[in-house]
């Protein structure tokens, strides 16, 4: 993966929003295969500015904020680009990335195992925390099971409703005396 300065980046950042040229053209002038680099470059200077662009220390999200990114991600018909912009992400791949996680591995995929391990007494009290963050996560997941669960019932509903309205009308246009076969019969007579 080949490396940019900060100076290069902010260039082609800043070339865009003049409005001077697109993606496509960036991407030819500056010899990349594609135009995925140059838009992760304008959304993290969109999102934090000449900051998002520089290299540097690996940005650590907390529990709270990944959940909560998933749960939209998941929930809502938002995009993880549209995700990481409301909540401050530079890198929304991330999103996708914990999304792919979470759906392995659930609540195993968050918990922060980086560092010195903790000891005694923060053990226990990052337990108890993680364990309400899991309630919680837990009672939101079975809320959004449970209004599609009202969804589908409600489109079946619907459905059968359908479906019985359409078989009385066929009952009624097949048991309706015709005009016609009632006065050739009366005509027999």
């Amino acid at each position: 993966m080949t490396k940019y300065t900060f100076e290069f980046k902010l260039k082609i950042v800043k070339e865009y929003l003049d409005k001077r040229t697109g993606y496509h053209s960036l991407s030819k002038k500056y010899g990349f295969k594609d135009t995925q680099q140059i838009r992760r470059w304008i959304f993290a200077y969109e999102i934090a500015g000449e900051e998002g662009l520089k290299t540097g220390k690996n940005r650590a999200y907390s529990t709270e904020v990944k959940l909560n990114a998933v749960n939209l991600y998941l929930t809502s018909n938002w995009s993880a680009r549209d995700i990481a912009k409301d909540l401050g992400i530079i890198d929304y791949s991330r999103i996708l990335d914990w999304v792919r996680r979470y759906r392995s591995d659930n609540f195993e995929a968050f918990k922060q195992s980086r560092g010195r391990p903790k000891t005694g007494q923060e053990i226990i009290n990052k337990k108890t925390e993680l364990s309400l963050d899991e309630k919680d996560f837990r009672i939101r997941e079975l809320e959004r099971e449970l209004e599609n669960t009202k969804i589908e019932l409600k489109y079946l509903k619907g459905l059968r409703r359908l479906r019985m309205e359409q078989q009385a009308k066929e009952k009624h246009v097949l048991f309706k005396p015709s005009t016609e076969n009632s006065s050739s019969q009366s005509n027999n007579c």
